[in-house]
């Protein structure tokens, strides 16, 4: 058969797979394989960014003692989106026009993520973001994956939170204001309902200065038995409201562990507070912590695990890396990672647990 068959072969198995148009890759077996990442180095997402920067730096490395992907090596080229949608697109253009990389990876926020999207499926060009959850993702182009964590895995830590607070009858919802923050707000208020909860008030911002002063005077008003929490700075909103004497126990799905596993915010300051959270496992956290001498936060594995998926995907089918992407399925540092039910974006199974910040240990999970 000729080389043309095999061509229209390889494609069709992938529509079929991902319901989707997939290109093929042009590019030699013997090249670099070029990884374009647009993240936030500087401005609002830089500690995030950093994170999920070096953890896919040492995926890279990991991956290319090891032969590379499909015999190729793997070539970071990385732009700073300075944590504004805008410069988002500029980064994706260059890279894809300019540096003519083989695959965009980024962001790992929603609101510089979502329009690219469109901008990404114009160019025919795969983007893949680490961390962009499934329901916070706008739109649908087969041009986009992403391995957040689902937003649905945080129920069950959510639940127990409510189960262990029986007394809790009323809750002031801090939330955020784009589309990761409305994905929490949509799971948060189906719990909510089912328990019987009244929310006595909702309060969302998008401002990374905010000082929670004018929402912290309406929970104070509010006087609600608990407080449910949607921030990117968590910490910053439970000191304002201990500054105010509201000692309403906090359940957040915020990243509060980063605070307090980089020194940034002692045990002491944050008081009666629980959070949602995935964290690696400690093989990850031992390789991460011998590289940069720091913890891995932020969903740093995220990143890790999106530059390992394009590795197995490339050695699964050289040729055509989105065929191969088809079949991957395998145990990653949190959980699994699963590309072989045919999603694109609910692809990672890892499954969040409930932590309550402790005095001595900085955080416990609780069971």
């Amino acid at each position: 058969m000729n080389s043309k068959f095999w061509l229209g072969f390889a494609a069709v198995a992938v529509v079929v797979a991902f319901g989707a148009a997939i290109l093929s890759n042009e590019h030699s077996n013997t090249s670099d394989l070029k990884i374009g990442v647009v993240m936030g180095l500087t401005g609002s997402e830089s500690l995030w960014s950093e994170y999920n920067l070096n953890a896919a730096k040492l995926a890279v490395e990991e991956v290319n003692k090891e032969g590379g992907a499909g015999g190729r090596k793997l070539v970071l080229i990385v732009e700073d989106d300075k944590s504004d949608a805008k410069m988002g697109i500029s980064a994706l253009q260059k890279l894809t026009t300019i540096d003519g990389v083989d695959i965009v990876v980024g962001d790992v926020w929603s609101y510089t993520t979502n329009p690219m999207i469109p901008v990404a499926e114009g160019k025919k060009m795969t983007l893949i973001s680490p961390t962009v959850m499934d329901t916070s993702v706008e739109g649908d182009s087969p041009y986009f994956f992403t391995l957040g964590h689902r937003i649905e895995s945080q129920r069950a830590p959510m639940e127990r939170f409510f189960a262990l607070h029986p007394e809790v009858k009323k809750v002031y919802e801090l939330c955020w204001n784009d589309a990761w923050g409305a994905a929490h707000s949509a799971l948060f208020a189906d719990i909510a309902a089912k328990r019987g909860i009244t929310v006595v008030g909702k309060s969302c911002t998008a401002d990374y200065s905010a000082d929670y002063r004018t929402e912290v005077a309406k929970i104070k008003q509010a006087n609600p038995d608990a407080i449910f929490m949607v921030s990117s700075l968590a910490e910053r909103a439970v000191k304002a409201l201990n500054e105010n004497n509201i000692a309403a126990p906090v359940l957040t799905t915020s990243v509060i562990g980063q605070a307090l596993r980089t020194g940034r915010t002692a045990p002491e300051q944050l008081g009666n507070v629980w959070f949602t959270d995935w964290l690696p496992n400690e093989e990850f956290v031992r390789a991460y912590e011998a590289a940069y001498q720091n913890y891995p936060l932020a969903e740093a594995q995220n990143s890790y695990e999106t530059i390992r998926t394009i590795a197995k995907a490339y050695d699964a089918d050289s040729s055509n890396w989105l065929a191969g992407l088809a079949s991957v399925k395998y145990i990653g540092v949190d959980g699994e990672i699963d590309f072989t039910s045919g999603s694109r974006i609910a692809v990672n199974r890892g499954e969040a647990k409930l932590y309550r910040v402790d005095q001595s240990a900085a955080f416990v999970e609780v069971k």
